[in-house]
């Protein structure tokens, strides 16, 4: 059986692979305006709080970028291993991604909620 032919028997799976991968760009894109949106607040609030408060959101900016492109390198490599072990009749569901999706949002926002619990 040729690749193609191998790709066709199982083209549900393929389908729901690239919309699950679709969802994890949207995710990592999300990800990344939560920094540029908590740092235009800050940035253009009018208003001078506090030096920690611009080192913190100047952190929160870079952590969301960095976030952001990891998501965006992990899915993708996940996407194209699903990819093989569907053809390959090998899929076994993996929650590693969903660990280190988890992890992200929960450190934004516990730095934002201390942004502005603590310091604004």
């Amino acid at each position: 059986m040729t690749k193609k032919e191998n790709e066709s028997i199982y083209i549900q799976q393929h389908l729901a692979n690239e919309r699950t991968y679709l969802a994890w760009i949207r995710t990592s894109i999300a990800t990344l305006g939560i920094g540029f949106v908590a740092g235009g607040l800050h940035f253009n609030s009018g208003k001078k709080l506090s030096e920690a408060a611009d080192t913190l959101i100047i952190a929160v900016i870079i952590f969301s970028l960095a976030a952001s492109a990891g998501l965006l390198l992990f899915s993708t490599y996940h996407y194209f291993s699903t990819r093989k072990k569907i053809n390959s009749q090998t899929y076994q569901s993996s929650h590693a991604l969903v660990i280190f999706v988890l992890m992200i949002m929960l450190m934004l926002i516990g730095a934002l909620m201390f942004y502005f619990f603590n310091i604004a």
